[in-house]
């Protein structure tokens, strides 16, 4: 019982610094550069993002200014994440849980399918909720061969931010209103070979943090 407390507790707090951030973004949204390498025609299409950790206050800019019609997130159950979770119901996102339990894994499987059946896009870090960092969890890449829907590789950065939590994962900055955002992308495939198309689309993932890096650097040299 006093767990459960304690993670009421924990899952509270984080939800009210999640409001916070959530009128940060809304604001400092409006004022930041946007380098956004993204053809619109690919927002209107569905799709399986995958992404790295690392980005994901990024990922939030990303979601206010450009965010796909029919969007779902796949999200840990750790408390903290529910710092995304009042700027994810604004933009009318949809969350789908995961967690460690097996019966959860069964759980999470029927909710992709059925947001797959119905058009919507799914956004994904493809590094899993625990890491290691930067190595592909191959599971989305069974949902693209199935339901034959294509997997898009994409990164987005910020050159200047301020971390919230300092982790393997770089979870959650808050933008400053100098800052420049980037978005970048890899042509979109569907999976046909698990194996070599894992080990592509983590090249893929790399390339494009090293590209976004390289921008960054150009824009301040």
């Amino acid at each position: 019982m006093f767990q459960t407390l304690r993670l009421y507790l924990k899952i509270f707090k984080f939800t009210l610094l999640g409001m916070l951030i959530k009128a940060n973004y809304l604001t400092f949204s409006k004022n930041l550069t946007n380098h956004i390498d993204l053809p619109h025609h690919l927002l209107e299409e569905q799709y399986i993002y995958l992404s790295w950790h690392g980005c994901i206050g990024a990922m939030l800019h990303f979601l206010t200014v450009v965010k796909p019609p029919k969007l779902a997130i796949i999200m840990s159950n750790n408390p903290q994440n529910y710092i995304c979770i009042p700027l994810f119901k604004y933009l009318g996102i949809t969350i789908i849980h995961q967690d460690d339990h097996q019966l959860d894994h069964f759980s999470r499987a029927k909710k992709i399918h059925r947001y797959l059946k119905e058009g919507y896009s799914i956004f994904n870090f493809a590094d899993g909720p625990n890491g290691p960092n930067r190595q592909l969890k191959k599971d989305m890449l069974v949902f693209s061969k199935k339901y034959n829907v294509p997997v898009l590789p994409i990164f987005c950065s910020l050159d200047d931010y301020t971390p919230l939590r300092k982790a393997w994962d770089y979870s959650y900055v808050i933008n400053k209103k100098t800052s420049h955002f980037f978005v970048s992308h890899q042509t979109p495939f569907i999976v046909n070979d698990i194996e070599a198309d894992a080990a592509f689309v983590e090249k893929q993932l790399n390339q494009l943090v090293v590209t976004l890096a390289d921008r960054e650097v150009e824009l301040t040299n």
